[in-house]
């Protein structure tokens, strides 16, 4: 099972997502990739991490970093390090700048239960119940549905109203 939403926001709503974050208590992050054996994937806090750039993040509490697996797999023969939000109490954030980066495509989610071993795994209750309102928080927000590139998305008001006053121009 998964909580998620696809939406577009604004630098503005990117903001007020972290601190809605923030508020829920320690929050740490990082690059959604794999880093060489020799090192240890690191969390650092959420306002160190994210850039203005964008990119997929791995967001987690301060008291999920412990329960976090570290998986390690070999690829042409090095070997790296990952972290997997299958099973990892993690969620997944991304957004990409658009055009001159008053834009983001973004989307936010996390894997509620997973099958390992042929069996059927429930993550943490308490995490699956901060992953939920997180996801829910966005949704609140999304109040609108905007076409961006031919697609139905939920967005801000505020990206609905950019984009008719023309204060946003895509080119599609």
């Amino acid at each position: 099972m998964r909580a998620a939403i696809g939406f577009y926001q604004l630098v503005a709503d990117h903001v007020a997502l972290c601190e809605f974050l923030l508020s829920t208590g320690p929050v740490y992050a990082r690059r959604h990739q794999s880093v060489p054996d020799s090192q240890e994937p690191q969390f650092g806090p959420l306002a160190d991490m994210l850039t203005a750039d964008g990119g997929v993040f791995l967001i987690c509490r301060l008291g999920d970093l412990g329960a976090v697996p570290i998986k390690r797999y070999e690829s042409q023969g090095v070997w790296w390090r990952t972290v997997n939000p299958q099973v990892a109490p993690v969620l997944t954030y991304n957004y990409e700048p658009l055009d001159r980066r008053e834009l983001f495509r973004s989307s936010l989610g996390a894997i509620l239960d997973y099958v390992a071993a042929d069996r059927r795994r429930q993550k943490d209750i308490d995490f699956k119940r901060w992953a939920k309102s997180v996801v829910a928080w966005v949704k609140t927000r999304c109040t609108v549905n905007c076409t961006l590139f031919g697609f139905d998305y939920p967005c801000t008001p505020a990206v609905a109203a950019a984009l008719e006053e023309g204060r946003i121009v895509l080119k599609n």
